[in-house]
């Protein structure tokens, strides 16, 4: 549901949606922008998906890692 909401107030933005141990995309692949928001609690092994999102951000881009209230 936020993703829908994400794209009712952001319609030039691509957003895609995928497993964070499996990304559906090739590995080289670059984002200015890459988020997570309240999972992270929820993985085993986090350390290995903040590093899979670091790659995959551009030089000069950003990461969030957002938590649940």
């Amino acid at each position: 549901k936020m993703i829908e909401v994400a794209k009712r107030h952001n319609a030039s933005v691509e957003f895609l949606v995928g497993d964070a141990y499996k990304m559906p995309f090739a590995s080289d692949k670059k984002f200015d922008f890459v988020l997570e928001n309240g999972a992270l609690h929820h993985i085993k092994d986090y350390h290995e998906v903040i590093a899979a999102m670091a790659a995959r951000v551009k030089h000069g881009g950003k990461i969030y890692l957002g938590c649940e209230p």
